[in-house]
Parts: structure tokens; sequence; C-alpha cells
């Protein structure tokens, strides 16, 4: 599930966001619980041919 994003710096070929996101995993065919993990990414963006790209990603603490 997407809980937030944030718009941190933007040019007009580029762009820094924040993304936080929760994750459920469960295991096919286990029995355990299903596992919470909540991820935090900070994200560079490229703007190219009209689109915005993903050019970097790193996993915030």
């Amino acid at each position: 599930m997407l809980r937030a994003t944030g718009l941190v710096s933007m040019t007009a070929t580029t762009a820094r966001v924040l993304v936080v996101a929760d994750v459920e995993i469960r295991w096919e065919g286990s029995r355990s619980a299903p596992q919470e993990r909540y991820y935090r990414w900070q994200m560079d963006l490229t703007k190219s041919g009209g689109q915005w790209l993903v050019s970097k990603v790193v996993q915030v603490p």
C-alpha cells in the first residue's frame, strides 16, 4: 500500500521524490503468517521524450 509521496526538488528535466509504502509478503504454500515490511525510497527522475522516468532509487533507512 502506498502511504505517502513527496516532492523534494524539481527542475525542467529532473525531480527528486520520496515514497513510503507498506508491503505484505506471503509465501506460496507456507502456513506462516504474512510478513509486514515498511519501505522508504528516494527516487531521482529524469524527463525524457515527454515522460518522467526513474533514473535512480535509494532505499532510505
